[in-house]
């Protein structure tokens, strides 16, 4: 194809340099003419290229268009839909044109700014403040208007520092220049020789006091006399102790440093007990530490929250607990396979479901043996299913049955039955409740399931199943 002569307008969405979110395109319009400067019509491949060179070098990106329509002589495209216009225009830059693989035409085409992307021009400097990079702020000597230096993160005052109120938390060495030392305990005492004003009471007037150097207000008597209320020191007292006397001390022991008549132990503070003393209680209040084996014989262990041993525990009678336990005992949709049918079931650790067979879809599955611990009391029984299927609904019952050692058929203890409705994207819990008491010396127990579905349908799955039952004492 003979050259061509190219009329474009480039307009540049320049904000899309500064938000991602804004697409960088440009909208170039062209015209196309052979040799003979006629317009061309038709469907043509275009090439476009950018420089930063107006000839020469190399190219920074490129695109190519094709099925490019022209219609006397004009076409458009958007130049970055197929390769992204990653360049900063922060430069001039030239748009290369290259029609049908021709060649590319010359000139290259100078790329302008639209009038308002000329704005943009001042965010240049947005890296910058006041024409400095960060780091001539980040360095302390660049500042102005600062202090000359700080005092380090730790660091004291002295008292003479402190001009405002000083905060209760703070923790003074002196008063007015004297230490707690001092002064006095604001609750204190005082000998008789330190009261020097007043009046001293006379309880306080010691025993054998004369005349001539203690007179009372009301008096006529010198020499040694004691008041009419005193006390003696167990010393003055030589003959037998009356039983009024109330002592303070005894042995220069206070009342608190004995214990009562009547007083009790507890038994860690015993010490010194051989292995036959206390064998008929074990009294323990918190945590007891034993070495060894705790042999309870023919004694029962009440209220015992928790019982830890590194060792041997025997004991001859049972281990009850103050009230019953409830535990639980889950069986997985793995666990099922189907008794007998010409259906296919389908399961895996999680559900199982009717994959395939004749219609009607009836199927009775088992499961192995169910192991519930002796004397455990079955009270309730929970049916996990799925029912997302809005056309078609599942019928099913769990059965929890019960027989004999030596009969040849069973009974129910509990079921629980479901006909499910709708759909849901939620896994689905039937329940009952039931009352009847293990006996695993005379019976055996096992869980049956009869699923019925209309047709096959991987959305009306079963997720298997869950036993409660509670016990009072603690057997395998």
């Amino acid at each position: 194809m003979k050259q061509g002569v190219i009329v474009g307008l480039v307009l540049l969405v320049f904000c899309a340099v500064l938000n991602a979110d804004v697409p960088r395109y440009i909208h170039f319009q062209g015209f196309l003419t052979d040799s003979g400067g006629n317009p061309l019509s038709g469907t043509y491949t275009i090439t476009f290229r950018i420089y930063d060179v107006e000839t020469g070098g190399s190219h920074l990106w490129e695109e190519t268009h094709n099925s490019v329509t022209v219609t006397n002589g004009y076409y458009d495209v958007i130049l970055g839909k197929f390769q992204t216009l990653s360049l900063p225009f922060d430069t001039q830059y030239y748009l290369s044109i290259n029609v049908n693989s021709d060649g590319e035409m010359s000139p290259r085409y100078p790329m302008c700014a639209a009038p308002y992307a000329l704005r943009s021009a001042v965010s240049d400097d947005a890296a910058k403040l006041n024409g400095q990079d960060g780091a001539f702020y980040r360095n302390y000597n660049n500042l102005t208007n600062v202090p000359s230096s700080f005092p380090p993160s730790s660091h004291t005052h002295a008292g003479s520092d402190i001009t405002s109120t000083v905060a209760s938390a703070v923790n003074a060495d002196t008063v007015d220049g004297k230490h707690a030392s001092d002064f006095a305990e604001v609750s204190h005492t005082h000998s008789a020789a330190q009261i020097t004003s007043g009046i001293l009471d006379i309880a306080r007037i010691p025993t054998g006091t004369t005349g001539t150097t203690c007179a009372l207000g009301n008096h006529n008597h010198t020499g040694v006399y004691a008041p009419a209320s005193h006390t003696h020191a167990g010393s003055d007292i030589t003959s037998a102790v009356a039983s009024a006397v109330n002592a303070d001390t005894v042995d220069g022991k206070h009342a608190a440093d004995f214990a009562d008549a009547s007083h009790t132990h507890s038994h860690s503070s015993l010490t010194g007990l051989s292995n036959d003393d206390h064998t008929q209680y074990l009294l323990v209040n918190g945590t007891r530490n034993m070495t060894g084996a705790l042999n309870l014989g023919n004694n029962n262990l009440t209220n015992a929250n928790n019982i830890t041993s590194n060792g041997n525990v025997t004991a001859g009678g049972n281990f009850t607990y103050s009230s019953a336990k409830t535990y639980y005992l889950s069986i997985s949709a793995a666990a099922f396979n189907p008794s007998a049918s010409d259906d296919t079931w389908w399961n895996n650790w999680a559900y199982g479901y009717i994959s395939g067979g004749t219609s009607p879809f009836d199927m009775w599955l088992h499961c192995a043996p169910i192991s519930l611990p002796q004397g455990a009391v079955v009270t309730g029984l929970d049916l996990y299913y799925y029912d997302n299927d809005a056309t078609y609904d599942v019928t099913a019952t769990l059965y929890l049955f019960c027989r004999g050692n030596t009969a040849t058929s069973g009974f129910t203890i509990a079921q629980v039955s479901i006909t499910s409705s709708g759909s849901s994207t939620n896994i689905q819990t039937a329940s009952t409740t039931a009352n009847t008491t293990i006996n695993n010396q005379d019976n055996q127990y096992t869980l049956a399931l009869h699923w019925v579905v209309p047709n096959v349908s991987g959305n009306l799955m079963f997720y298997g199943c869950r036993i409660k039952y509670t016990i009072t004492t603690l057997a395998p």
